[in-house]
């Protein structure tokens, strides 16, 4: 009688584990933070795409343009540093031109903004000075009066050239992941955190499916060999 209660002991586990795969599987996975594609747009990460900028100084009553795949490439230039380097903090000397430059485009996020924010420039040819102000608000228009610079930073040298609309996009994990993410529409470049936990339930579905496997078997061979015993001793 006790064998008999192992077996049905196993057969309810199974019966358990089938009535919860199911429902463990059929969870809705979340939804994808969205993805911006502005028309006109260079990207350079996931949901940092720039469509243009306008360059002026009191030092030259002519603004200047660049495409949106200039603004990119000068952004992409200097914003890694700024955000996860330490560059060298240094301001300008007092008698070069400090160029303001006005970039409009999206500005990272899960909820990414889209509009202006400024930064600011300078150079003698073979160092560049850049001020990024932190804390700016993304706004719709090209603010006014800007944020004044106050901390000065040195940005890598490719920040000339790039200022002066003459380099090139670099490619780089940002540029492929964003590239995949808008061909996918989804922000995620990859999906194998996905595949990996909705597959979860399954892996745990099979674990139990074999260890009551297992215990049917050894409780047959068991009741079997107690058999053979009793039999032999007859």
């Amino acid at each position: 009688m006790k064998h008999i209660r192992l077996v049905v002991l196993a057969l309810a586990v199974v019966a358990a584990a089938m009535a919860a795969a199911p429902s463990a599987s059929a969870q809705t996975p979340p939804t994808p933070p969205t993805v911006t594609t502005l028309p006109g747009s260079t990207a350079i990460d996931v949901n940092f795409e720039f469509t243009g900028a306008t360059i002026s100084s009191p030092a030259d009553p002519t603004p200047r343009s660049m495409t949106g795949y200039q603004a990119a490439v000068f952004v992409q230039s200097w914003l890694p540093d700024a955000l996860y380097g330490h560059p060298e903090l240094r301001d300008p000397p007092p008698d070069l031109p400090v160029y303001r430059v006005d970039l409009t485009g999206s500005w990272g996020g899960d909820e990414p903004q889209v509009g202006y924010q400024t930064v600011y420039y300078a150079s003698d040819g073979t160092t560049a000075y850049m001020s990024y102000p932190q804390g700016q608000v993304v706004t719709p228009t090209p603010s006014d009066p800007p944020p004044a610079p106050t901390t000065w930073f040195l940005p890598p040298p490719r920040a000339i050239e790039a200022f002066n609309g003459t380099a090139t996009l670099i490619e780089s994990a940002g540029t492929q992941n964003a590239a995949t993410a808008a061909a996918n529409g989804s922000r995620k470049a990859t999906t194998s955190n996905d595949s990996s936990s909705s597959s979860t339930p399954w892996v745990l579905y099979g674990v139990l499916v074999a260890g009551a496997v297992i215990v049917i078997v050894g409780a047959v061979l068991f009741i079997r060999r107690n058999s053979d015993h009793v039999a032999a001793a007859d």
